[in-house]
């Protein structure tokens, strides 16, 4: 077994303090350590050299309020309504609705009010890029349907 003896490690400080040793060459290599790691990554994951994108859902949770009050997102006061959705890598807003409280009954006037609101405020406004963005309208009879319908969503 071989040993590193007091002396030899002492030489050794002494020449990376007076440069005679650089710390690179510790790879065997004479280029600097940030390049000898970006060369064993690219070798290693040769086959995949595209970064993964993270995959976001964005959420906003709507809920029966008659109060004057804004709702505490701890505490479940108010029955939930609707949930709009949007995944980044899907390209895709996903709206789970209950119709039964609302003055609306037709699905498609619900449908059309989406597809006007996303025109007015993405596709209409320069600061957003949402290209072609598909839209999906659930509906539930029961607030814990919907529920239930989201988090199965949100383990796709």
């Amino acid at each position: 077994m071989y040993q590193l003896t007091d002396e030899m490690a002492d030489t050794f400080v002494k020449n990376l303090k007076n440069n005679t040793i650089q710390y690179h060459q510790f790879y065997n290599t004479d280029i600097s350590a940030e390049e000898n790691n970006l060369l064993l990554f690219n070798q290693l994951y040769k086959e995949n050299t595209e970064m993964k994108r993270l995959n976001k859902t964005y959420y906003d949770i709507e809920v029966i309020n008659d109060q004057d009050e804004f709702p505490d997102p701890e505490k479940h006061k108010f029955p939930v309504n609707s949930i709009a959705t949007y995944n980044n890598i899907k390209n895709e807003s996903v709206i789970f609705c209950i119709l039964k409280n609302t003055n609306i009954v037709d699905e498609h006037e619900i449908y059309d009010g989406i597809i006007t609101l996303y025109n007015k405020l993405i596709v209409d406004n320069d600061k957003y890029e949402v290209p072609n963005m598909k839209i999906r309208l659930l509906k539930f009879n029961t607030e814990e349907e919907m529920l239930a319908a989201f988090w199965e969503y949100l383990k796709e």
